[in-house]
């Protein structure tokens, strides 16, 4: 169903009321806490601050956060890349210092975003400009656009996805075709997009209208699409959304999906679907790391909707999903809700970094 975009009150109340609205579920998968293992866990600055993306570039930690786009400059200090208005609903790397990072001026949860943006640095975030674009299509009127939730690049060639399209950029975000849906959708939005290893499919997903959980995959080479909504529902809490989704590095077929009550794979590119990692507490999960040295081992931590303090926990398995390990941070009155994950090796460890909902960047070190 079509809705005029720009009835802009009622748009942003509607998305608001359905990002608020939550239901209870069950289905679980058994995880045991482990209190023999204490993981050393450590603050490394952005308190106070929603943290949706972290990434490792040319060596340094980049933050994007609803005050602004950061890199960590040493220990606990960070350097400001661009305004600290924007709230950074996405950000996209085209090449070696060529950013895009999608914007509004508010997080949802916290505010009401009226206004959404576009901006490129071509130099690693020293320096940006506005990108004037179409990504709305005919609805876009007045400057309003609708919001590019997440974005992926393939040779410099960008795709995104809104409330309930998929569109793709040739000309680095100024020019926008749609490849599946249509523009000024009545929907929550879609908030995960990924390539198949082949480049020949577009795994999308996200939540349709009235908490209609939305997983679908396009192929770019016979322009048709396949959706999977109702197998991934059947298998989580309802309501759900799909809030990312990720390849596995030993195996090109092996799909996850994490999404609000747990994680989903598929083992045979979409085939079949699975339980990974289920609870029933309608905790929010926006990633999962494989660990690429040792296959089999995965991390995930989650968040339970909320803006008061929660505890930090971190899900660890060894043994590709079957069981896992909860440990449970020993101080429960820190913003320990997990909105972004990133890993990398420091002195032949592998060390995590978690990006908090309100509570900045920790890192996590002594891993099992």
């Amino acid at each position: 169903m079509r809705l005029d975009y720009f009835n802009t009150n009622i748009r942003l109340y509607l998305f608001t009321l359905l990002l608020a609205i939550y239901g209870c579920g069950s289905s679980s998968t058994d995880t045991n806490n482990d209190n023999s293992q204490k993981l050393t866990v450590r603050s490394v600055g952005l308190n106070g601050l929603i943290v949706y993306k972290l990434e490792v570039i040319d060596g340094s930690l980049h933050a994007a956060t609803d005050k602004g786009l950061y890199r960590q400059t040493s220990g606990n200090s960070w350097e400001l890349l661009g305004d600290s208005s924007w709230r950074i609903i996405d950000w996209a790397v085209i090449n070696s210092g060529h950013w895009i990072i999608s914007t509004s001026d508010a997080d949802p949860l916290v505010g009401n975003p009226t206004r959404y943006e576009l901006y490129e640095s071509l130099d690693n975030g020293k320096l940006w400009q506005k990108i004037v674009h179409n990504f709305g299509g005919e609805h876009i009127e007045q400057g309003n656009h609708e919001p590019l939730f997440k974005m992926v690049v393939e040779n410099s060639y960008l795709y995104g996805v809104g409330f309930d399209v998929v569109a793709s950029s040739s000309d680095h975000g100024r020019n926008w075709e749609v490849i599946d849906g249509f523009w000024g959708a009545f929907s929550t939005g879609l908030r995960s997009i990924t390539l198949s290893s082949d480049k020949t499919d577009i795994w999308y997903g996200g939540q349709g209208a009235l908490e209609s959980l939305v997983l679908r995959k396009h192929s770019l080479t016979q322009g048709r699409t396949l959706d999977f909504s109702l197998a991934a529902t059947a298998l989580l809490p309802a309501p759900s959304v799909v809030l990312a989704i990720r390849y596995s590095p030993f195996d090109e077929q092996h799909l996850l999906v994490c999404a609000e009550g747990g994680i989903i794979q598929s083992k045979n590119g979409g085939n079949d679907w699975q339980r990974f990692f289920v609870n029933n507490e309608h905790r929010f999960y926006f990633d999962v790391i494989p660990d690429s040295e040792n296959e089999g081992h995965f991390y995930t931590a989650g968040w339970t909707k909320s803006i008061a303090p929660q505890p930090l926990i971190i899900d660890i398995s060894h043994d590709a999903g079957k069981t896992w390990k909860k440990y449970t941070h020993s101080d429960n009155t820190i913003y320990g809700g997990v909105f972004s994950m990133t890993s990398r090796i420091e002195n032949n460890q592998k060390v995590l970094y978690l990006g908090l909902f309100q509570g900045g960047v920790v890192r996590v070190s002594d891993l099992p």
